[in-house]
């Protein structure tokens, strides 16, 4: 009789499916809300990485511009797709107000969550690279110096 009971999922699954998600959603938030703030203001998402980490935080006000500006116009960053984060938020939470978690369309989600996480991660890295490759060389030595006060301040040393 014992044999016929099928296996619960653990609590530390569901504890690494909750933290893989909440991760996966929260980094689609920061882009999502970047993308919104620089929209509205025509600034440029200046508190967003995108995984360009310590080269994003060295552009100049006015490249940031030029890249978030760049971003906008490619056709996978159009406003419908600016939506898949909140619906992917509501196909979630209609999963967990199931009596059953299917656990197996939770991953689905997450993974297609991460998948565009990682697009637009690609994407932002793509626009870096085009822009810098149209800077002049002092401009580019001009970003190197600013690249390494940022390296050295995170760092904790002085620039």
């Amino acid at each position: 009789m014992a044999d016929d009971v099928t296996p619960k999922p653990t609590r530390i699954f569901r504890i690494v499916l909750v933290a893989s998600l909440a991760l996966n959603l929260a980094f689609l938030g920061v882009i999502g809300g970047a993308f919104a703030r620089s929209k509205a203001g025509g600034g440029a998402p200046s508190g967003i990485e995108l995984g360009v980490g310590p080269l994003g935080r060295a552009l100049s006000e006015e490249d940031r511009r030029e890249v978030a500006r760049a971003l906008r116009e490619r056709t996978d960053f159009r406003r419908g797709d600016r939506a898949a984060p909140r619906r992917t938020m509501q196909e979630i939470q209609e999963l967990l107000r199931q009596d059953e978690l299917d656990t197996a369309a939770l991953a689905a989600i997450l993974e297609r969550s991460s998948r565009r996480s990682t697009q637009l991660q690609a994407a932002a890295q793509d626009a870096l690279v085009e822009h810098l490759s149209g800077m002049s060389v002092q401009d580019r030595i001009a970003f190197a110096d600013r690249l390494e006060q940022t390296s050295r301040r995170r760092d904790g040393q002085r620039p």
